[in-house]
């Protein structure tokens, strides 16, 4: 009972800890993203053109922050993959769990018969 409630603790802090890992990056992602915004609305606030830079600074602003944005959507998107690709592989073995069952029972279906058919013997040769 100890070992399986330590291994039962491994494996809720793996995947805690792999969960905890995606989603820091996603927090730095989203933390870029506030900054970025920010910063566009202080450079809007400005007045004065600046001989064109406050424009492209915001034209390089809304660019990164379109970049953001399809970072996060392709992870989402990696990650939806990855789920479907591990649903797909657990109901694969499960169904090879299935099948391995189904074999395990006709083998001891089958040495059921043999025990049977020995102590029919054993009793044929005691007479």
């Amino acid at each position: 009972m100890r070992r399986l409630s330590v291994g039962a603790l491994v494996v809720a802090f793996l995947v805690a800890f792999s969960v905890r890992q995606a989603a820091a990056g996603d927090d730095e992602l989203r933390a870029a993203q506030t900054s970025l915004q920010e910063a566009r609305q202080h450079l809007q606030a400005a007045k004065g053109e600046y001989s064109g830079h406050r424009k492209v600074a915001l034209e390089h602003i809304e660019h990164a922050l379109d970049r953001v944005k399809q970072a996060l959507a392709s992870d989402k998107k990696a990650d939806r993959k990855e789920d479907q690709k591990l649903e797909k592989r657990e109901d694969e073995l499960e169904r090879q769990q299935q099948k391995l069952e189904k074999q395990q029972n006709k083998i001891e279906k089958q040495q059921d018969k043999l025990e049977r058919k020995q102590q029919k013997l054993d009793g044929k040769q005691g007479q």
